[in-house]
């Protein structure tokens, strides 16, 4: 029996020591990593606007340009129409990375380095020139408050019992308010109807993996000839609740 527990203590310890082991190889390994990143995104920057910096790995240089000049064009729109939400974008934002590697997504956010990264090639800017640029600076929106949430300068408390998920599309479709009402609510019905069709929006917590199509929702499509614009967007000075 004494030989039981003794083996059995032995075991216990040995699962201990492999588990602390683990934590300190993933620490340095982490410590070890993250500055090779950083330094790669700051020699990879192509542009700062608004103290933000705008990244892109990629060798495609007019893909490079695109991605700069429709980034600026985002960023102010927020800027000009959204203070508030702006504010937050430069708080959380720490670098804008050009991503075309993977179709499945649209954009994410990674909170240890603050990096959103864009899928460019999914954002239909030939074909929606002033529709996509709103969408665009709505995912950014989207992508800031998961960092706001994330570093706790919105409480968890205020998230509410939908989630993560639909609380970031709701800041997203309170910016889009001032592009047109009807695409808020579109963006939001939408991301909600397909919500309930694979679970709750909280199950999405992972939000690297989130697939936001950028046409005109979180999920959704293009806003339709009706929806787009019958009211200029500086019409829409009023704050979004």
């Amino acid at each position: 029996m004494k030989v039981k527990r003794i083996v059995l203590a032995i075991g216990v310890l040995a699962s201990w020591s492999w588990q602390l082991l683990g934590v300190l190889v993933r620490g340095l390994a982490w410590r070890w990593f993250a500055p090779l990143l950083l330094r790669r995104l700051e020699r990879h920057t192509i542009g700062r606007h608004a103290c933000i910096p705008i990244v892109s790995f990629s060798h495609d240089q007019a893909a490079s340009r695109a991605f700069m000049s429709r980034t600026v064009d985002a960023l102010d729109l927020v800027r000009r129409l959204d203070p508030l939400r702006f504010g937050r974008l430069q708080r959380q934002l720490k670098y804008l990375l050009y991503d075309g590697s993977d179709p499945r997504f649209t954009a994410s956010y990674d909170g240890r380095f603050g990096v959103c990264r864009v899928n460019f090639k999914r954002f239909e800017f030939e074909k929606y020139p002033k529709e996509a640029s709103y969408t665009y600076a709505a995912v950014l929106v989207h992508e800031a408050t998961h960092g706001a949430i994330d570093r706790g300068e919105i409480p968890l408390s205020d998230v509410g019992p939908r989630g993560r998920e639909y609380f970031c599309d709701t800041e997203a479709a309170g910016f889009l308010r001032h592009f047109h009402p009807d695409v808020a609510d579109t963006w939001m019905k939408r991301c909600h109807d397909q919500a309930r069709g694979h679970g709750s929006a909280s199950q999405g917590g992972k939000h690297k993996n989130r697939k936001a199509n950028p046409q005109g929702g979180a999920h959704g499509k293009q806003p339709s000839t009706s929806e787009k614009n019958r009211t200029p967007p500086a019409a829409a000075s009023h704050r979004s609740p």
